[in-house]
């Protein structure tokens, strides 16, 4: 090949680009810049690709350093929970609020395109986060932050954890002031401790419990979350004493259930 034709493809290839990213500008500018449309497989794929290629290679070769133990997933489902699951949910899946608004989407970290990559490409991620979208940079500069290698840890043991651990971290999710509140006022009904007022503990009913706790702007939230995860029976002897508080019936739903 001589250096003529060389240089044709080359500038073939440059006008080709060129032409290329000026359409993709104007569809861009056509479709707006909501990020309520998800990205397309394009964008995706040369994302992940590039972050792949921006990861110093010194760390795509660590190993978690940390054992993964139930001492250390319990240290890291609560830092999980408190810094992670707004974005990330608490099972690792992004449905959520925030997580389904941000552009490009926090990825189903229990899915290969994550649990494949090295440890080391995991916390550098975690540690230096991911320019041009909304993860930030978190921990102490350097390979050796080990609560962001406790979080490495977690995330290995995603794909396998229970509906109901992911449920059962809600209690670590941070909350605002109204909402503490309001699930302070909720587990005083539970407990019988309200002025002897209590809650009927079905999802259809909950409004009444807010009603009665009068905690009003955060009770939409709560109930969406209710509705997300329905709230379990936490005893058949509570459900018989709470249930004629509001009218309900005084069949027991759980030996009802069992004869069923």
């Amino acid at each position: 090949m001589n250096s003529r034709t060389l240089t044709k493809i080359v500038w073939g290839l440059l006008v080709g680009g060129a032409l290329f990213f000026l359409l993709y500008a104007v569809a861009l500018v056509h479709h707006g810049f909501s990020t309520r449309t998800a990205p397309s497989s394009l964008e995706l794929a040369l994302a992940r690709s590039l972050r792949t290629r921006s990861i110093p290679k010194h760390y795509k070769t660590l190993q978690n350093p940390i054992a993964s133990n139930p001492k250390v997933l319990a240290e890291a489902k609560a830092h999980w929970a408190d810094h992670c699951a707004q974005c990330h949910a608490n099972d690792g899946s992004g449905d959520v609020e925030i997580g389904r608004n941000l552009y490009p989407r926090p990825p189903d970290m229990r899915k290969s395109a994550t649990q494949q990559l090295t440890d080391g490409e995991i916390y550098y991620t975690i540690d230096n986060g991911v320019r041009l979208t909304g993860m930030p940079a978190f921990g102490a500069p350097g390979d050796d932050d080990l609560a962001s290698w406790k979080l490495v840890a977690f995330i290995r043991y995603l794909p396998q954890m229970s509906a109901g651990e992911a449920a059962a971290m809600e209690k670590l999710n941070p909350k605002t002031p109204e909402e503490f509140e309001e699930e302070k006022c909720e587990e005083e009904f539970l407990n019988g401790t309200s002025g002897g007022e209590s809650a009927w503990l079905q999802i259809g009913e909950m409004d009444r419990a807010h009603r009665v706790c009068g905690v009003g702007k955060a009770a939409g939230r709560r109930r969406r979350r209710q509705q997300r995860r329905p709230r379990v029976l936490r005893s058949s002897a509570k459900y018989l004493k709470l249930a004629p508080m509001y009218g309900a019936p005084l069949q027991d739903p759980v030996s009802n259930a069992g004869g069923a």
